[in-house]
Order: C-alpha cells, then structure tokens, then sequence
C-alpha cells in the first residue's frame, strides 16, 4: 500500500521492487537478522544491490551523512531506484561536496534523490576555500529531485560554479527543493545554481 514518510514524500509500493536502507556504522550495528543484510553504511554498496527498474528504493536513514568527496561517487546508479531521505528538518540525511571535482552523475533514466539536505558547496563550518566545479549533472530521462534543501554557497571563497546541471535528459523534474547561500557567496556570471542545456519538457516547480 501506499503511504506518507516524514517530509511530504508519497511512496508508492511496489510488489517486485526491494528496500534497502543506508545508516551509519553505529546504527547498523544494532540491526538483526534480514534487516541487517540489506543496510548498508553508503549510498554507492546499496545501488550496487539494487536491480534496475524493478522498483527499489533506498532510505536514508535520519541522521546519516556522506561526503561527496569524488567525481561520479554514486558509480553504481541504476534505473528506476528512489534514493529517499527519512525524518525532517535538520534530521534529513545530509550529503556534504568536499573537494572541487566532487560529482554525483546521475546518468541511470527515472532515479530520484528526494527529502536530502545537499550541500554543494561543502561544510558551512569550513574555512577552506572550495569551488565546487558541477556538483550534480543530470543526463538521463525522467530524473527527479523532489523535495531537497540545497547549500549553495557559504562564503565568498566557498561557492560552487555549477549546483545542478540538466544536460540533454528529457522529462527531468525539480520540485519542492529551496537553494539557499549565505549574501557573501554571490554567484558569479560564469556560475549558475541550476543550469539547463538542451534539455526537453523540463519541469521546475514549488
């Protein structure tokens, strides 16, 4: 059946699809039995156990972080799989980039990130200066990011170039997310928080 998580999200059942969950190593360490065996303490091994357009979903559980420190970090994307984000607020998992090459690629048709914290332009705690490159493109169909809080800037020399990049993907939707960047971390001509390149019936809302 259907049902409402915390933060808006709608999920809707599958009957083939599977649910696969990514916590810490803590939390982990107290799971059981089958639970145990489909957790998983990163995003990337959990898509690596997904099957493309069955129907998956991988949930984030509340309080998990990840740092985005790579080019193309999730290598394991997979069609169809809703990577989902539990709790509310500032217990939304949160995926901080922390070096100027730090990409996730999300090149898999229908995948979604829904109910994250994202900040693309690293640890607002930092003082290092970092200039984040292409935080997220996305070149497949029917990507969805829905319902994500993005840091976007910290300061004047914590900024990123490109946060999400759309590049020739159909039937992308962006929906319900807020960017938001501290005064001093304007972005800059050559830089753009959403860029859109070739892209057909894109779809940016709420």
């Amino acid at each position: 059946s259907d049902f409402v998580l915390d933060g808006g999200i709608h999920i809707n059942r599958s009957p083939l699809g599977r649910d696969f969950y990514v916590l810490t190593s803590a939390q982990q360490a107290k799971l059981k039995g089958d639970l145990r065996t489909r957790s998983f303490t990163t995003v990337n091994a959990a898509l690596n156990t997904c099957e493309a357009n069955r129907g998956d979903k991988i949930f984030l559980c509340e309080g998990y972080t990840e740092t985005i420190s790579s080019a193309n970090q999730w290598s394991n994307v997979k069609a169809g799989v809703r990577i989902i984000g539990c709790g509310y607020g500032t217990m939304r998992p949160k995926l901080t980039w922390s070096a100027a090459n730090a990409t996730l690629l999300l090149s898999a048709a229908n995948m979604t990130i829904e109910n994250c914290q994202l900040e693309l332009a690293g640890d607002p705690a930092s003082v290092t200066a970092l200039t984040v490159a292409a935080a997220i493109t996305i070149s497949a169909d029917g990507v969805k990011l829905l319902a994500n809080h993005f840091q976007v800037g910290v300061d004047a020399d914590q900024i990123i170039t490109i946060g999400v990049f759309v590049n020739g993907a159909k039937k992308v939707e962006i929906a319900g997310c807020v960017f938001i960047g501290a005064t001093a971390a304007e972005i800059t001509a050559a830089g753009t928080v959403v860029r859109i390149t070739a892209a057909d019936q894109f779809n940016f809302h709420d």
